[in-house]
């Protein structure tokens, strides 16, 4: 019920990253790497866009434990991408009849221009602020819901995170067929000082049996 509620309300899972842009296309016929005389092109322009992001809700994993909500989202992914047609404006258009502009540099501007906008995203942190907002946005469409609101607590993760919840998981607990992945321990070297300190007597009682036969030795 609570992944069908999400689903039913996926669109509000959007982040928008806004842009406006002026780049700058030259290109020139060639030959073995040299580049032939009065053959440039190239427009300078001005555009605008936008980005999209959020996540696939049918991918969400939604497990109910002892009064806790925990709900696992895929990575955050761009939804689109998009030039808006109307905001570009070109300046500084050459007319070389040699080499004229064609609609195919146009597309291909705009397909280095939007992944130029994909690396932005990493360097201005706009995945982590995504990520904030679809928290902020599952935890509101979540305590809409009275009863959950009132007996649950809601924990949001990402797969692409470290699970931070496991921590408060009594180990009887936890369900050993559930999807979620939790931090190794270290129970196995443990096991083996055990083991050790079972397997050899205590230095101290070793020291004390040989000074007890050293002094029977000296009064012999």
């Amino acid at each position: 019920m609570l992944k069908n509620s999400i689903e039913n309300a996926s669109d509000l899972i959007t982040t928008e990253y806004n842009y406006a842009k002026v780049g700058k296309f030259e290109n020139s016929h060639e030959i073995n790497g040299w580049q032939i005389p009065f053959t440039q092109k190239n427009f300078l322009l001005t555009y605008q866009g936008q980005v999209k992001l959020g996540i696939n809700a049918r991918d969400l994993e939604i497990t109910v434990r002892n009064n806790k909500v925990i709900v696992d989202c895929p990575p955050i992914e761009v939804i689109s991408n998009t030039i808006e047609e109307e905001s570009i404006e070109i300046y500084d258009e050459s007319m070389n009849l040699l080499n004229p502009i064609s609609i195919q540099d146009y597309l291909d501007f705009a397909t280095v221009q939007k992944q130029t906008i994909l690396k932005e995203l990493d360097e201005k942190n706009v995945i982590e602020e995504a990520k904030a907002e679809t928290q902020r946005s599952l935890t509101q469409l979540l305590e809409m819901i009275p009863e959950l609101r009132e007996n649950y607590t809601i924990e949001i993760h990402f797969s692409d995170d470290q699970p931070t919840f496991a921590s408060s998981i009594p180990p009887e607990e936890v369900d050993e067929n559930s999807a979620h992945s939790y931090p190794d321990t270290d129970q196995t070297e443990s096991s083996s000082d055990l083991q050790n300190d079972s397997d050899h007597p205590d230095d101290q009682s070793v020291q004390e049996n040989n000074q007890e036969n050293a002094d029977q030795s000296e009064a012999t």
